[in-house]
């Protein structure tokens, strides 16, 4: 978060904190609390920190606690600012280095890194939606740009992004990977493709790649698997929805 993610840190007390929190300033709340913290104290600082950002989340309909998971359900529970909530489990997937593959670009693409997409002169269809994609969780553009990277594959005809994979966060140990390919260009291995060229860029930087995906997702837990990466914890997280916020 020194310049990298974008988030704000949240404390009940600055010398002796029993509750460390982390709002990611979009809809994700991450939570550390000691045995003697008090959920019902991170229920409040969610709910003030949705309802001074009522505006800009507006059009929100769900948000999600991590946290810690030696807690129990029921102080779980407790934190959760709503009767409207789910339970779900999230996957992590981990490699370190990289297994070699042949890396065959298909005929009528071309590939790109995700900063020579962003930075160059050519405008392809959907680098804007990528570039909203790493606002998200960058603290900006030029932020990525210097600790940040990814691999992309473009239609060259079409001038249209076609699949990419780019880092989310990146720490001095790791990085967490995203992949997207659009409707129109699945089921043609190209999320495949552009996952090993990020796994390379990991290893080149001597960082752990790490992929996280909810436990129902199928297509995302058979594309990590196919890159060899290794399914290293499940964990439960809390999905809620706050209706001040989601319904205006």
């Amino acid at each position: 978060m020194e310049g990298n993610s974008k988030g704000k840190v949240f404390l009940d007390d600055k010398d002796k904190p029993s509750m460390a929190m982390l709002w990611n300033t979009f809809d994700g709340f991450y939570v550390a609390l000691s045995e003697h913290a008090s959920p019902e104290k991170v229920k409040t600082y969610i709910e003030r920190i949705l309802e001074r950002n009522r505006s800009s989340l507006a059009e929100l309909s769900q948000f999600v606690i991590y946290t810690d998971l030696a807690k129990s359900d029921s102080f779980a529970k407790k934190m959760i600012p709503s009767n409207t909530f789910e339970k779900r489990w999230v996957k992590q997937f981990q490699q370190i280095g990289v297994v070699r593959h042949e890396i065959a670009i298909p005929d009528g693409y071309k590939y790109m890194s995700v900063a020579q997409l962003i930075t160059g002169d050519d405008h392809y269809i959907h680098t804007g939606e990528i570039i909203d994609g790493i606002a998200q969780t960058w603290a900006s553009v030029t932020a990525f740009l210097r600790r940040g990277f990814g691999a992309c594959l473009v239609h060259d005809a079409r001038k249209e992004v076609a699949s990419y994979c780019f880092t989310e966060h990146v720490s001095t140990l790791g990085a967490e990977l995203s992949v997207e390919t659009y409707t129109a260009y699945q089921r043609l291995g190209l999320g495949n493709l552009v996952g090993m060229a990020a796994l390379e860029m990991c290893a080149q930087r001597k960082l752990a790649a790490n992929w996280y995906c909810l436990s129902d997702n199928a297509g995302s837990i058979a594309l990590a698997t196919k890159l060899g990466m290794s399914e290293v914890l499940t964990f439960p997280v809390w999905f809620f929805s706050y209706p001040s916020v989601s319904h205006g």
